[in-house]
């Protein structure tokens, strides 16, 4: 990482957080083996793990009592049955961006998705919770270059603290799923549940597509 990166900044990468868990929790979610986890700092890590083209890196932390996980090489946390399970009896928000420039911020309660966007396009809007993410990150008027930041500008707010890029430098709990079965993470059973019928429409615009799998 550059001195000027931010996760603003990251062409790729995945962000969940969950309240009330702890990093040990997350990694297990993920599938990683918490045997093998370790508190490593950003260059530990990747001096100690290789990314290849088939594993998955985590590092997760604790911010405000919620539970964090990061991800930059081939990112799960988007997945149906990894969002269903880090939301199983609390609430998750899962922000990601993919090398093909696709973003979407989700918003899971117990393993219903409640509001879905891409973030800078407000039409893109499925669903509305209490919190009323998608409304806070577009009266921010971001553009297309400052969506991400404006989201993570909005989750800070959310939980009381900003997750910064000295924090995602530091020891965080990190480790490998060596080969990620993206078909069953994909499409799980039971499957990752909509709060609303199919084809209701929002008020804030056009359904979209949640978590992959949905």
């Amino acid at each position: 990482m550059s001195e000027d990166w931010n996760l603003g900044k990251s062409e790729n990468f995945c962000l969940t957080l969950s309240a009330g868990r702890s990093a040990e929790e997350i990694v297990e979610i993920y599938g990683a083996d918490g045997n093998r986890a370790h508190w490593l700092s950003s260059d530990e890590c990747f001096d100690t793990i290789e990314p290849t083209s088939t594993n998955t890196i985590l590092r997760a932390g604790i911010l405000e009592g919620w539970a964090f996980c990061i991800e930059f090489y081939n990112p799960i946390g988007s997945l149906n049955a990894i969002v269903r399970g880090l939301s199983s009896h609390t609430r998750t928000i899962v922000l990601f961006r993919t090398a093909k420039a696709l973003a979407q911020f989700v918003y899971v309660v117990d393993g219903q998705l409640v509001e879905s966007f891409e973030p800078g396009d407000p039409i893109t809007t499925w669903g509305r919770s209490e919190h009323d993410f998608s409304r806070r990150v577009h009266e921010r008027h971001p553009s297309p270059s400052q969506a991400i930041t404006a989201c993570l500008d909005v989750i800070a707010e959310h939980i009381g603290n900003e997750l910064t890029t000295e924090i995602l430098r530091g020891p965080l709990l990190s480790a490998v799923v060596d080969a990620p079965d993206w078909a069953a993470l994909s499409r799980p059973d039971p499957r990752l549940q909509r709060t609303t019928p199919p084809g209701t429409p929002s008020t804030l615009g056009r359904r979209l597509r949640g978590p992959r799998g949905i």
